[in-house]
């Protein structure tokens, strides 16, 4: 995951974290990755950490103290955690994987794979149940050699991902050229998603691109109940975040583990953003048939603003009545009128985004918490939709919204 601003050390400091990782003061953190169609918890990723006179010192402080080597050193070491919490885990989770965040620096060292390969078999672990993730930021002097090992590994049966996906420039070169089953998108896409809602947009289009790469898709920054909510009527094969679950130490993780409650996702919204999200699937929907040469047979029910997944959300809420209510409402009439009027048709979908979009940022206040948000601070889009929406008949949720993801949908 993309590591928070990091302090750069001074000597003494450098000093003290090599001495730190050299008596082998390491310990993990590990995040839940949940798969959001099951609810079934998939994996965890190891973050590792240094322990100084019972501080836990995060990577942000120290990881600018090491070389290539301290690197390599601290990914074993964390590994070696990881491979045991695996075991202890095993009579309850058998499925349950590891994932190991891997700097092309320590990738390409002499013999990576074989010494990655050889701690697996010491640990007893198959390696089908470890995920190394390659960090898309860093840059890669030697990318054939990085190929040619993630190669041996994934011939081993270890999972390949590529972190991070769009914090840099080279996601899409990264894609062609290494071995990867997985993309993990940066958080940057996703945490903001209740000021931004448009960023829905680019998940969107990632799940696409996964799909018809025939990767799988994990997004990090799941941090509330809402995000998660929308990413789960995406689609989205699997997610990451607070509104999960906060790193913590093993002892914590096993309580996590036997107090996760696992419900199948129906891909019903509860919340505005979830609706945002079930807006953009049908109104792509719909354009991509436009675009063919195929007629589209529609149910009858069509015409009813109450008998889709939105509108039944709308009347469980009591929201039909609202700027997006009434857009919604205006939304179904135009589907009946689509073949004769598409422009109007596509006015229609348009209208009622920016209204869903204008009230998703009403109701948390924006960055700025004000009914109008500034434009450095949510977007001159934005502030330009809410102002022609207005204010009159937009209301929040019902008590709960942004509230912790219990599993529920």
């Amino acid at each position: 995951m993309t590591a928070a601003l990091k302090r750069v050390p001074g000597v003494v400091e450098r000093r003290t974290h090599r001495v730190l990782l050299a008596r082998g003061c390491v310990l993990n953190h590990y995040q839940p990755i949940v798969n959001l169609r099951s609810g079934e918890v998939i994996g965890v990723e190891a973050l590792g950490r240094l322990e100084q006179d019972g501080r836990v010192l995060a990577p942000a402080t120290f990881l600018d103290s090491f070389t290539v080597p301290d690197l390599d050193n601290l990914l074993f070491r964390s590994l070696r955690l990881g491979l045991a919490m695996l075991a202890a885990c095993g009579a309850t989770h058998p499925k349950l994987r590891l994932a190991m965040n891997v700097t092309p620096s320590v990738l390409t060292r002499d013999r990576f794979s074989r010494r990655f390969m050889d701690v697996l078999h010491e640990g007893g672990i198959d390696p089908g149940r470890m995920t190394i993730e390659i960090l898309e930021g860093d840059q890669f002097l030697n990318i054939e050699r990085a190929a040619a090992e993630l190669r041996v590994l994934r011939g081993h049966g270890v999972q390949i991902a590529l972190d991070d996906v769009g914090s840099a420039y080279s996601s899409l070169m990264r894609l062609r050229e290494l071995p990867v089953d997985v993309i993990k998108l940066d958080q940057a896409f996703v945490r903001n998603m209740l000021q931004q809602p448009d960023d829905l947009q680019f998940v969107a289009s990632m799940i696409s691109l996964a799909n018809g790469l025939r990767k799988k898709l994990v997004v990090e920054g799941a941090e509330t109940a809402e995000i998660v909510d929308a990413l789960q009527v995406l689609g989205v094969d699997a997610a990451q975040g607070y509104a999960i679950a906060r790193p913590m130490p093993v002892a914590a993780l096993r309580d996590w583990l036997a107090g996760h409650t696992v419900v199948k996702s129906t891909r019903t919204p509860t919340s505005l953003l979830g609706v945002y999200a079930a807006h953009l699937m049908i109104a792509d929907a719909f354009r991509v048939v436009a675009n063919q040469t195929m007629s589209l047979t529609l149910p009858a029910s069509i015409h009813d603003p109450h008998a889709c997944t939105i509108g039944r959300y709308l009347d469980r809420i009591g929201e039909h009545e609202t700027p997006y209510g009434v857009a919604h409402k205006h939304f179904h009439a135009a589907i009946l009128a689509r073949e004769t009027d598409a422009a109007a048709w596509d006015q229609a979908a348009e209208d009622f985004r920016i209204t869903l979009e204008a009230a998703i940022v009403r109701q948390t206040g924006g960055a700025c918490g004000e009914a109008v948000c500034a434009p450095a601070a949510c977007g001159a889009g934005v502030q330009r939709r809410l102002r022609a929406v207005g204010s009159a008949g937009l209301r929040p949720d019902p008590p709960g919204a942004s509230r912790p993801w219990t599993g529920s949908t």
